[in-house]
């Protein structure tokens, strides 16, 4: 995905009254994509996502149910006139400053799920590059 020239061959069948005739012809199209304006996190809704707080499943804190054992996050690019999910996209990789949690498959749900560690506490940030 991205800028750029690609080389198109494009092939015409046409039949009819005039007889059978296949038309090929190759051409040039220069393709230029807008620059997001701005990314963000967003929950599975594509809100932003607000601060977070996780247990894991063998913690306390999941057990009385006071924190989910994960959150599905969104990856959601903004252009001047369209927002765009890229979770899915392979060029996506995320890195966490954080021994608190890590970022993977949900277990619960599709897509991709930040994860808290088994018995630790603290705060983490989680940063998403291209």
């Amino acid at each position: 995905f991205g800028s750029g020239t690609v080389h198109i061959r494009s092939v015409l069948n046409h039949g009819g009254a005039c007889g059978n005739f296949l038309v090929s012809k190759p051409t040039t199209a220069t393709v230029i994509l807008p620059a997001a304006i701005s990314a963000h996190l967003a929950d599975v809704n594509g809100q932003p996502l607000a601060p977070v707080a996780l247990a894991h499943e063998h913690d306390a804190a999941y057990a009385a149910g006071v924190a989910p054992k994960e959150k599905q996050i969104r990856v959601m690019a903004v252009y001047a006139e369209y927002t765009r999910d890229l979770t899915d996209d392979s060029r996506a990789s995320f890195n966490s400053s954080a021994s608190t949690f890590t970022v993977g498959p949900c277990t619960q749900s599709v897509g991709t799920c930040l994860l808290p560690r088994a018995s630790m506490s603290g705060n983490g940030q989680i940063m998403f590059t291209f």
